[in-house]
C-alpha cells in the first residue's frame, strides 16, 4: 500500500513539474511579440519632427510673395529694383497699366451716370506727412482729370469724420475717397454709403462695404524688415517695442514681428510700451530712455510707425549706446536721420502719395462700372529704405515733403 501511495505521489509531483515548466514558457510569447510592439513606436520619433522643416519653410516665401492675401490684388510687382522706382510716381498715367486709362474711365463713368462724376474726400486728420501725402495724392489725381470734389478734415475726431461722410452722402456725390480713419468707427456709415449706391474706397480701413481698401503691403513688407533686424543683430539679443494697438495696419506689423520671432527664438522682446499718436516723439523718447536704462544689453528698438522712431533715435544718440532702431512708415525727418547714418538702420517706407492716387483711381473705375475687377484689398508695395538707397526711394516716399539730401 505504501508503495502504491509513493508511486501516486511521484506521479503527482511529475505532473506538477511538467505543468510548471509548460507554464513558464508562456511569457516567452510576449517577449517574442515585444519587437512587434516597439517597431511601430520606432518610426514615431522620425515622423514627429518631419513636419518641422515645412513649418520652418512656410514663412520663408512670405516676404517675396507678391500677393499676401488671396482676396486682394497688388498694384505693382514687389520686387522693384532701384532703377525702377518711377513705378511709385502718383500720376494717373503711372496707374494706367493696372487699372486702365483714366480718361477713358472718366468718359465711361460720365456716360453711365448721365453727368460728369462728383466726388468727396474725407480724412480723419492731417497731422503728419503720411496723411497729407495720402490726401494730396488723391486730390492730385482728381485734379488731373478735372473732377469736382469736396474736402473734409475731421482734425482727429472720429465722430466728426462720420458726420463728414454723412454730409457727403447727403450731397449725393457719386464717389468718396476715405483717406484713413478708424475702421471700427466707420463701418456703419460706410454701410449706409454702400446702400445709397455711392462708390467709396478707403485707405487703411478694411471694410466689406467699399470697392476696396488700399493699403501698403504690411504683411510681406513687415516680415522683410523684421528679418533684416534679426539678422543685423546676429540672430540673438534683446529688443524693445513701441506700438499702439487698435490701428489695423499697426496691428498687422506687430503680428508679423511675432511671426518672424518664431524663427529667431534667441531674439527676445524684453520691453514694450504704447505710443502716443498726439505726442509721439517726446513720449517715445521717454519710453526708449526707460528701455535703455533698464536693459543694458538691449540690441534694438522696433517701432510700429515712423514718429516714435524719431524719439527712440534721440534716446539712443543721447545714451551713446550702439542700439539699432527699426521702423515702418516714412517721412522727411525720418529720411534725414537715416541719411546721416544714425541709429535708424532701416524703415519700411510707405509710398503714401500712391496710396491716395490708387484710392481715387479705384473709385473712378467703380463709377465706370468696373468695380468687380478690383479686389477687396489692394496692396501697394513698400520698399525698405536704408542709407544706401535713400536718394532713389526718398522722393516717392516723402512726396511733396522731399528735400534732396
Amino acid at each position: 500500500m505504501r508503495k502504491v501511495i509513493s508511486i501516486l505521489l511521484i506521479a503527482v509531483l511529475l505532473s506538477v513539474f511538467i505543468v510548471g515548466c509548460s507554464g513558464g514558457t508562456k511569457p516567452a510569447e510576449p517577449e517574442v511579440s515585444e519587437p512587434e510592439v516597439t517597431e511601430p513606436d520606432t518610426p514615431a520619433p522620425a515622423t514627429t519632427p518631419a513636419p518641422a522643416p515645412e513649418e520652418e519653410e512656410t514663412p520663408a516665401p512670405a516676404p517675396q510673395d507678391a500677393s499676401p492675401a488671396p482676396t486682394g490684388q497688388v498694384a505693382y510687382n514687389h520686387n522693384i529694383n532701384p532703377e525702377n522706382y518711377q513705378y511709385y510716381i502718383q500720376t494717373a498715367a503711372e496707374l494706367t497699366p493696372v487699372y486702365g486709362d483714366p480718361q477713358e474711365l472718366l468718359e465711361k463713368a460720365t456716360a453711365l451716370l448721365g453727368h460728369k462724376p462728383t466726388m468727396a474726400i474725407s480724412t480723419r486728420g492731417l497731422t503728419n506727412e503720411w496723411s497729407q501725402n495720402v490726401y494730396n495724392g488723391a486730390c492730385k489725381f482728381m485734379d488731373e482729370l478735372g473732377i469736382t470734389y469736396t474736402e473734409s478734415n475731421a482734425s482727429g475726431e472720429e465722430t466728426q469724420q462720420v458726420v463728414d461722410l454723412e454730409n457727403a452722402m447727403a450731397r449725393q456725390v457719386d464717389g468718396i475717397v476715405v483717406a484713413g480713419g478708424i475702421a471700427a468707427s466707420l463701418q456703419t456709415v460706410l454701410e449706409q454709403i454702400h446702400n445709397a449706391g455711392i462708390q467709396a474706397a478707403t485707405v487703411d480701413v478694411p471694410s466689406n462695404f467699399v470697392v476696396t481698401n488700399v493699403t501698403s503691403d504690411n504683411f510681406s513688407g513687415a516680415c522683410q524688415l523684421n528679418i533684416k533686424m534679426c539678422l543685423d543683430i546676429g540672430g540673438a539679443g534683446e529688443i524693445g517695442v513701441l506700438y499702439q494697438a487698435g490701428w489695423h495696419t499697426l496691428d498687422i506689423r506687430r503680428w508679423m514681428l511675432d511671426e518672424i520671432l518664431k524663427d529667431f527664438t534667441n531674439v527676445v522682446i524684453v520691453a514694450e510700451a504704447p505710443t502716443d499718436s498726439k505726442n509721439a516723439v517726446p513720449a517715445s523718447l521717454a519710453s526708449a530712455e526707460t528701455f535703455l536704462y533698464q536693459y543694458p544689453n538691449l540690441e534694438a528698438i522696433w517701432t510700429a510707425y515712423g514718429l516714435p522712431s524719431i524719439g527712440a533715435a534721440q534716446a539712443v544718440t543721447q545714451s551713446g549706446r550702439d542700439v539699432f532702431v527699426y521702423t515702418i512708415d516714412n517721412d522727411m525727418a525720418l529720411c534725414e536721420v537715416i541719411a546721416t547714418g544714425g541709429p535708424i538702420k532701416a524703415a519700411l517706407a510707405q509710398t503714401s502719395p500712391l496710396l491716395g492716387s490708387t484710392n481715387a483711381f479705384c473709385v473712378l473705375k467703380a463709377m465706370a462700372g468696373e468695380g468687380d475687377e478690383i479686389g477687396l484689398q489692394t496692396y501697394v508695395p513698400a520698399p525698405i529704405v536704408t542709407v544706401d538707397n535713400m536718394k532713389q526711394v526718398g522722393p516717392a516716399v516723402c512726396g511733396d515733403f522731399w528735400i534732396d539730401i
